[in-house]
């Protein structure tokens, strides 16, 4: 299942789209830089995180959000996030979804 929750909206002027308490949601799976959205979170089926878009970083302990990957190193973290979150997906399916990332982004 996909869910989406309006957070931090009132960056773009929209606080009325904000879900009550998404903010919570956010710094319970992980500190997302504002700067960065989308956030996103892979959970099990008892709620518990399996990876969240922060990315490894000297940077920041909690790493850095890779908000819509673009970049390749951002490409390369949400594919690793995949690879974690659906294991059995096949690899020739996860190699469609980063062609068509690497091709978007270029």
């Amino acid at each position: 299942m996909i869910t989406h929750l309006g957070v931090y909206e009132e960056l773009g002027r929209h606080p009325d789209l904000n879900h009550p308490k998404s903010d919570k949601l956010v710094r319970q799976f992980g500190d997302v830089d504002v700067g960065g959205l989308p956030y996103i979170v892979f959970l099990d089926t008892k709620g518990q995180m399996i990876v969240n878009s922060n990315r490894p970083s000297e940077k920041k302990a909690a790493g850095e959000n890779i908000g819509y990957p673009s970049a390749p190193e951002e490409i390369d973290w949400l594919m690793v996030m995949i690879k974690k979150a659906a294991p059995t997906l096949s690899e020739a399916d996860a190699g469609i979804v980063e062609r068509w990332l690497r091709k978007a982004s270029s």
